[in-house]
């Protein structure tokens, strides 16, 4: 049975009719809340969607609800869409986090392209692009070995990216992760710090050029100890408490 809220965009053309309106041109300040798109997100919306992303929509703003919409209504139909879109260096960043998404959703098979992209071709991946992706894949998508790598490459997660790290720190601190996943991150995540680790005369002393990953490492740290009081875990504690804090 058809979504009501689809079946009123498909059967009248609303969906179509809003998006060929102000699909045209660029940015005109249109705000749609999540929680309207979900109402009328539907795999019934495919046939609408796809003909319109066909057709060139230039609105960033529209492209943005379209994406949103087959992420929410878990739109399997339009999953070139969002795999292309994910892929595409024109693409900005808002558009190929919310495709990431949606691919997630999905459970579709080509984030592993995704994942290897951003482990192999690094410099075509804004940073803001590569930590969203973290934060959306891990650990459902993304592998502790392939986090380490791409956390130990990004220098800071800027806050004028969403305080990106500090969300990542949460979410290491709750989400549901098993004794050999955290083990995994406290072993990877130690090892990024440790290579890089030294002495300096002026305070703090103990420095390392991956110290931003330092919180990370506390965090994961905390559960452990909460867990188990052992060597490996007093280790990766005290090694993340000497480091200079960075968000």
């Amino acid at each position: 049975v058809m979504h009501d809220g689809a079946a009123f965009l498909v059967e009248n053309g609303v969906g179509k009719a809003y998006a060929e309106r102000f699909g045209r041109g660029g940015w005109r300040g249109l705000n749609v809340p999540h929680i309207q798109v979900h109402r009328f997100a539907s795999p019934e919306l495919a046939e609408t969607i796809n003909p319109l992303w066909v057709g060139g929509v230039e609105n960033p703003e529209i492209r943005e609800i379209l994406l949103h919409l087959i992420d929410m209504g878990r739109i399997g139909e339009c999953s070139d869409i969002v795999h292309t879109t994910a892929l595409n260096p024109k693409a900005s960043n808002v558009e190929r986090l919310a495709a990431i998404d949606a691919l997630a959703t999905l459970n579709d098979p080509r984030l592993r392209v995704i994942v290897n992209e951003i482990l192999d071709k690094p410099g075509l991946w804004p940073e803001e692009v590569e930590g969203g992706a973290v934060l959306r894949l891990f650990p459902e998508h993304l592998a502790v070995k392939d986090l380490c790598t791409i956390l130990a490459r990004v220098k800071r997660m800027k806050r004028r990216f969403g305080d990106q790290g500090w969300h990542l720190t949460r979410r290491l601190g709750e989400i549901d992760l098993d004794k050999a996943t955290l083990e995994a991150l406290r072993d990877g995540l130690g090892d990024s710090i440790s290579a890089g680790l030294r002495w300096e005369e002026p305070w703090p002393h103990f420095i390392s050029d991956r110290s931003h990953l330092s919180n990370r490492l506390a965090a994961v740290g905390v559960r452990g100890l909460e867990a188990a009081v052992t060597g490996g875990w007093l280790r990766g504690t005290v090694l993340a408490l000497r480091m200079p804090h960075e968000a």
